[in-house]
């Protein structure tokens, strides 16, 4: 199996004498694995039928030993269980989640780690699980409703978004956050090939990132469960520290089970000793895959959980409720001497005696004020919820309704009559789950959600690609800095806006920042092959070798040659444009689709050359504003956000 020689080279130092074994690991198997659903079954009736064996880590979880397909068994289709990875059950079981408390799983498709914080929870307090992918959520939506689970809000929107609604509310959050997959090399052999040093980098900025929002939503006394699905300490320890030395957390224990090893402090920046409370999963020394957990507490003092049985009241309320509005409406037809005849829209809005007597025959232990009516449909909402106005819904109707200022009833009319569109199709499914991904028309004009925030900035040198520095001055500094045509200052819009991928301190040119996490992600995956290009100036003039090895890919020293690229001798008017006052030597144009450390640098090294001055012209459909000065920064226009969005 191919495995990077950059990473290997990193394992034999974290695993010294231990490194032959975790390549041994790549031969051995350990079938079927499963995770109990306690909202619907208990492990002895479950035992009594499959032969399993425990997971040590997970109470619920077990070794499948038969040899029949559990994908295919009746039990899964009810929910009795959920098909999950041994070493992916580790961070709910870690996460101390008690009934009633206030639970997020911020980064929750395809929901395994979300409906064991559910089955946690009992259905008592609440729970939100978000992902950004809306196509993910498809996933997610489904194995919820088909564990059983009825406490639960899902959500579609980026960490910084959602930490806008839900500031200091949860009482715990799970964080398994994206990164390089280092671990899932054996499962997924196809994600060894996807992976670079450079790629490291990139998720170890976006955990931090994510990290950020979770602090701004989590409750003083309120813990993170932080987990990962690979090796690396930049996306490990060192994530972690952040929390320790930026927002003052400190670690918790977590069990120290055969096969389990500690954090490695060694390998963070600080040397912080707690860091050893940390949990590894090497896939050699467990039967899983690779995994890494920790606990964190933020500081301050845990809100108190009071826990109440109130189905009596609950149900009285229902009743009491009822009777109000029928009277209530009864008066209101009298006195009109009933001359409006109740159109339908207005009976499935109302709370009828069947739906009092459904509910109450269900003893379900809830409020009427949890029940909202969306057309022809009620829903129940987890009780003591905030406003989610603003939060992604994901369903066509609302989303239309939100973007075009139009009504649901005018939206369903144009459903039916196939005057919308998505994705080129005819769309008539009012409940369709869509994104701002999707390209979505009316009558043949394109709809689109302006709550995310989209800035070119013309980032100098000397400026770091950061939100968050203690010693540096970020790109951050430079938009809350700006002067806006009203003369304002730092408007609050763009204040969790964050740079889409970075540029060193010391080039200059386009950055693009949002706050739109779907964009970011599709705009940096090494899949997308997104084009980029730099005018530099070179300490010497490039020759037709030169052209040509740019062209086959170059070694810089990584495992893989770098993709094939473009370079040619600057013309004259960009000569003039780009250089520097008082700054001499030989202008190119270089296009790479990568996104490699230091690659600019690395590929004129290759060829015998220095870089003297570097600046970022362009990103995918995006060209740098002439107009724009150094550290100025400005909203993308409407064609500018057209290329971007659908390009």
């Amino acid at each position: 199996m191919y495995l990077p020689e950059q990473f290997l080279d990193r394992l034999r130092t974290l695993l010294g004498d231990d490194f032959e074994n975790y390549l041994g690991s790549f031969d051995t198997i350990y079938g079927q694995t499963l995770r109990l659903n306690r909202l619907k079954t208990e492990p002895a009736d479950f035992i009594r039928r499959f032969s399993c064996e425990p997971i040590p880590w997970c109470e619920n979880g077990f070794y499948y030993k038969g040899e029949e397909r559990l994908s295919l068994h009746p039990y899964y289709y009810a929910g009795a269980y959920y098909l999950q990875e041994p070493s992916a059950m580790a961070p709910a079981q870690f996460l101390p989640v008690e009934p009633g408390e206030r639970v997020l799983d911020l980064c929750a498709a395809p929901g395994g780690k979300t409906t064991a914080l559910a089955a946690k929870l009992g259905q008592k307090g609440v729970l939100v699980a978000n992902d950004i992918s809306a196509s993910r959520c498809k996933a997610l939506l489904k194995n919820m409703e088909m564990a059983g689970v009825k406490n639960a809000i899902i959500t579609c929107e980026s960490p910084q978004k959602l930490a806008r609604r839900f500031q200091g509310y949860f009482d715990k959050i799970l964080v398994d956050a994206p990164c390089s997959g280092e671990g899932m090399f054996r499962k997924e052999p196809a994600m060894a090939k996807e992976w670079t040093p450079e790629l490291v980098e990139e998720y170890a900025a976006l955990q931090k990132e994510i990290l950020e929002s979770a602090v701004k939503m989590l409750h003083p006394g309120g813990k993170i469960l932080y987990s990962t699905c690979t090796y690396s300490p930049q996306e490990n320890e060192q994530s972690v520290e952040y929390l320790i030395t930026e927002h003052g957390f400190h670690m918790m224990p977590l069990p120290f089970l055969d096969g389990m090893a500690e954090g490695m402090p060694e390998h963070s920046l600080s040397g912080e000793e707690s860091l050893r409370e940390c949990r590894r999963f090497w896939s050699h020394r467990v039967k899983g895959e690779g995994q890494f957990a920790a606990l964190l507490e933020k500081p301050g003092k845990a809100r108190e959980i009071i826990l109440t049985e109130n189905s009596e009241i609950a149900r009285q309320e229902l009743l009491e409720d009822s009777i109000k509005e029928g009277k209530k409406e009864s008066g209101k037809k009298s006195k009109k001497n009933a001359r409006k005849k109740t159109t339908p829209k207005e009976e499935n809005n109302s709370w009828s005696e069947e739906m009092t007597q459904f509910f109450t025959d269900l003893g379900w232990n809830f409020s009427k004020k949890q029940v909202i009516f969306i057309e022809e449909r009620a829903f129940l909402l987890p009780d003591d919820l905030p406003s989610l106005q603003g939060i992604r819904q994901i369903r066509l109707d609302k989303y239309i309704c939100q973007v075009s200022g139009a009504s649901r009833s005018e939206v369903k009319t144009w459903l039916k009559k196939g005057r919308i569109m998505v994705d080129n199709q005819v769309e008539k499914d009012a409940g369709r789950k869509v994104s701002d991904d999707d390209h979505i028309c009316i009558d043949g004009k394109e709809v689109k959600n302006s709550s995310y925030h989209y800035l070119m900035l013309h980032k100098p040198a000397g400026v770091v690609s950061a939100t968050r520095d203690d010693k540096e001055r970020t790109v951050l500094d430079l938009v809350m800095e700006q002067e806006w045509g009203d003369g304002t200052f730092g408007m609050a819009a763009y204040e969790n806006v964050f740079p889409v991928g970075r540029l060193d301190k010391d080039t200059e040119g386009l950055l693009l920042l949002t706050d739109d996490g779907n964009l970011s992600h599709n705009l940096l995956s090494p899949k997308k092959h997104v084009d980029k290009c730099y005018f530099a100036l070179l300490d010497g003039m490039i020759g037709e070798e030169d052209v040509k090895a740019f062209e086959e890919g170059l070694d810089i020293g990584d495992e893989k040659l770098t993709m094939p690229a473009v370079i040619r001798a600057a013309r004259e008017e960009e000569l003039k444009t780009h250089t520097p006052n008082q700054l001499q030597g030989y202008g190119v144009c270089i296009t790479i689709k990568e996104g490699r450390f230091h690659q600019i640098k690395r590929m004129a090294k290759a060829v015998g050359k220095e870089v003297l001055y570097l600046k970022r012209l362009t990103m995918g459909p995006l060209t740098l504003d002439p107009d724009l000065k150094a550290g100025q920064c400005r909203p993308l226009s409407e064609k500018e956000l057209e290329r971007l969005l659908h390009p």
